[in-house]
């Protein structure tokens, strides 16, 4: 799902929406994405029960480029945890492109 909003810590309109974690998954949760420096991942409260996570860029990103983006988690309870990445939308002066994975 595209973010409506965005997460704490973050340059108005650098956060997506785009991970669903389990909420004992919290620890260890980190964010890459080809061809960008330092990607932040940052809690972005619970919705039903699920906490959900943003992602910020520092850079902009082009509306026409394509990034390949990669989760990964070290946590005690990674053997019962989902982590699903849904549809994502990254936001710039441009508008908002949104993909589905």
């Amino acid at each position: 799902e595209p973010a409506a909003g965005r997460a704490s810590g973050l340059a108005a309109g650098s956060a997506v929406r785009i991970a669903e974690v389990g909420s004992d998954c919290a620890a260890g949760l980190s964010a890459s994405i080809a061809g960008v420096a330092n990607p932040q991942a940052v809690s972005d409260g619970f919705v039903n029960g699920t906490r959900i996570y943003a992602l910020g860029l520092p850079v902009l990103g082009s509306p026409s480029a394509s990034y390949g983006l990669c989760w990964s988690a070290a946590s005690p309870y990674i053997e019962t945890d989902v982590v699903r990445v849904g549809g994502f939308a990254l936001h710039g002066p441009s508008q908002g492109v949104e993909t589905n994975c």
